[in-house]
């Protein structure tokens, strides 16, 4: 008898782990976006990477990503939304957050150095149009928040100074 429950006490534990790392694996691999454009060399960190591997054109984007490019090189990453992040050369930008859900979208971006725009997409800006609270498009920096509602726009950080 008490081999038994060990056995079924096992069996019960294993499924559990396998349905926990199934569903956690899902959970981050939820690609939000897409690499649409390469010049030169980027590479991404991803969530619970020791390393950072080197970006290809078409690579899915997830939340909590870090990008950075090299010296002469840029990237853009398109949004499910359709919103656009153009990165410049020199950049180090993380992907902090992404939703959109019926009229409702947000996406932040947290960039650490370098220069990128933001451009909103048509389906974004109807969004905000009717109804703007539930709607941003915004780039962090350690000194300050820029964000947009319908049009583009240019951050950059450097040595400290922020500007848009």
């Amino acid at each position: 008898m008490r081999k038994w429950n060990l056995r079924k006490s096992a069996c019960s534990l294993s499924f559990a782990f396998l349905i926990f790392f199934c569903v956690a694996g899902l959970v981050q691999a939820a690609s939000i976006g897409r690499v649409t454009l390469l010049e030169g060399r980027m590479d991404v960190l991803k969530v619970g990477a020791n390393m950072a591997t080197r970006v290809s054109l078409g690579q899915s984007v997830n939340v909590g990503d870090i990008f950075r490019t090299k010296s002469a090189s840029r990237a853009e990453i398109t949004f499910l939304n359709k919103n656009i992040l153009r990165i410049a050369a020199s950049t180090r930008v993380e992907i902090k957050a992404y939703m959109s859900k019926g009229d409702r979208s947000s996406t932040i971006m947290r960039l650490e150095r370098g220069r990128v725009q933001a451009t909103s997409s048509a389906e974004f800006i109807k969004r905000v149009s009717a109804f703007v609270e539930g709607n941003k498009f915004e780039v962090h920096t350690p000194t300050a928040v820029a964000g947009i509602r319908g049009s583009s726009m240019i951050v950059f950080h450097e040595k400290g100074l922020t500007g848009a």
